[in-house]
């Protein structure tokens, strides 16, 4: 094992339970992106109204509660002062557009905002189920797989961090990343970027195969906003996963993501963690070929507390780091739930203590 070796499930200290943890009455909250500005730190994350609050007569029940994110979930931006919390919503900066012609009809979900040169991209997901084609896939598509399936990736430019916090920006009229119905299906989630060494922009997102298992793929592009070349597939098989958090370290010259473990079943053999659901680690010296990071396991789903309370989630996704002035990750923030979802979600802040990672943001 080398000594080299990035090990971030030593370096997660306590949550705060009382400033670290993130909600909003009357809301679900998910998708916490956060980035560290002049005057504090800021959190962009998703957010849907609970029960049937939010909902229309198409609904037919399909978004109700915590299901209301494929539909209804919008970017709103939070505030704090300390890296760690706690954060007060701010508004809301960026909902679906209603227009029937859109690929952005419904719901704006997974944020990742990351800044590279002067600018800020904020990458999200959208959907339309009116423009999802005919799936030649295994299963037949249903009201809800219609709108799945339509999922697509955008990004909105923004000359200053101000302009994107106010909502200011401009939308995009097209998607950057959508299925090309060869190598990728139906949908393009889950979207990350890092700046590889050579200046060229790697992504790595979610997508189906042609038999509808998840896999995760790269792409590369000159520019942050594309236009991307698939490069290939990062992720799957037994290594099953959701959720990349990609990042480049200059230090270890190589490229790092925390992935949600989202292989099913109880035999974890060649899994990367031995539990459902937990968050591990990936590792790739060229962005193309990956492979389990020597100590691939960031965090089961168990939260240690400022407390000495062990709470166990039955959700931990979502993961995204915040990095300090000199480039090493300060924080870990992701989306939990202690019990079923459906009775509420929050977003949850890890510090981390600092090592000499200098991980590209």
């Amino acid at each position: 094992m080398s000594n080299d070796a990035l090990d971030l499930s030593t370096a997660l200290d306590p949550v705060d339970a009382v400033r670290g943890v993130f909600a909003v009455d009357g809301y679900y909250v998910w998708c916490g992106t956060p980035v560290a500005a002049g005057d504090g730190y800021y959190l962009f994350y998703s957010r849907w109204p609970h029960g049937s609050a939010g909902r229309d007569p198409d609904d037919e029940g399909l978004f109700d509660g915590f299901d209301g994110w494929l539909k209804h979930s919008e970017i709103a931006v939070a505030r704090a002062s300390n890296p760690h919390g706690p954060y007060t919503h701010l508004r809301t900066i960026l909902t679906g557009s209603g227009d029937t012609t859109r690929w952005d009809r419904f719901t704006a979900h997974n944020p990742h905002v990351r800044r590279f040169g002067d600018r800020y991209y904020l990458f999200y997901v959208a959907t339309n189920p009116g423009n999802t084609p005919e799936p030649a896939l295994s299963r037949q598509p249903s009201s809800w797989l219609r709108y799945h399936s339509g999922q697509r990736i955008g990004v909105i430019v923004a000359d200053t961090l101000e302009e994107l916090i106010n909502g200011r920006a401009a939308v995009p009229d097209a998607p950057l990343i959508a299925p090309d119905g060869i190598r990728t299906f139906q949908m393009a989630v889950n979207p990350s970027v890092a700046q590889a060494p050579h200046g060229d922009f790697v992504m790595m997102y979610k997508t189906w195969d042609a038999e509808q298992h998840y896999i995760n793929v790269i792409a590369t592009a000159p520019q942050p906003d594309g236009p991307y070349a698939l490069q290939g597939t990062a992720l799957e098989g037994a290594q099953q996963a959701e959720d990349p958090y990609l990042f480049f370290d200059p230090n270890r010259q190589r490229f790092y993501a925390i992935v949600k473990d989202f292989q099913p079943g109880d035999d974890r053999t060649g899994c990367l963690t031995p539990q459902f659901g937990a968050l591990a680690l990936v590792e790739s010296d060229d962005a193309r070929t990956w492979r389990p990071a020597e100590h691939p396991v960031v965090s089961l789903r168990r939260l240690r507390t400022t407390t000495d309370d062990d709470i166990d989630v039955e959700r931990l996704e979502r993961p995204q780091l915040l990095f300090d002035e000199t480039g090493r990750p300060i924080a870990l923030h992701a989306a939990i739930s202690v019990d079923d979802p459906e009775l509420g979600t929050q977003n949850v802040c890890i510090p981390l203590r600092p090592e000499p990672v200098g991980a590209r943001v």
